[in-house]
């Protein structure tokens, strides 16, 4: 992660299209036993790391009035959950939260960032990890990537068309 994001940070790239995506950035900072953490969407981040792009919207802050818990702890493991809802070539969401692992509980969730004139439409994924500013992972537990298809409108006009000839012979039989 470039040393402008600061504290620690993880970024994920998403709908890649050749080496040109989404990257969203999650960053933990603790200062003064007080925590923070705040999330931020770029639109054109090349996987190389040489650009991150132009940040789409606004960077949602969480501070330690709306996270559930005072101090980010180096002892405990955390979960960073992002959900990106892609509707082709009309729209794309990126919501995201951080989970306490050991008893699954929300620390603090993040509102949806949209963008409604998407220009990257790729299925793949990157991970990248940085602490202040360095690109050094120190481990990376349990990545799971989970993905849903969304059906096309078509397929909903084919079952309902389906379903109306279905209904039209059912008739015809009386």
């Amino acid at each position: 992660m470039p040393s402008s994001f600061g504290g620690t940070s993880v970024g994920f790239i998403t709908n890649i299209t050749g080496g040109v995506g989404y990257l969203a950035v999650f960053r933990l900072n603790t200062t003064g036993g007080v925590s923070t953490a705040d999330f931020r969407i770029f639109k054109g981040a090349k996987t190389d790391g040489t650009s991150v792009g132009a940040q789409v919207g606004s960077t949602v802050t969480l501070n330690s009035a709306s996270l559930n818990s005072a101090i980010f702890n180096s002892t405990t493991f955390y979960t960073i959950s992002l959900n990106v809802n892609a509707v082709a070539g009309t729209s794309i969401g990126f919501t995201g939260s951080i989970l306490d692992s050991s008893n699954s509980s929300i620390i603090g969730a993040f509102g949806t960032i949209s963008d409604s004139t998407p220009t990257f439409g790729g299925t793949s994924v990157a991970l990248r990890l940085g602490t202040g500013g360095n690109n050094v992972m120190t481990s990376v537990d349990n990545l799971v990537l989970t993905t849903s298809a969304v059906p096309e409108p078509s397929t909903y006009a084919l079952l309902g068309g389906l379903g109306a000839l279905g209904f039209v012979l059912s008739r015809r039989r009386r």
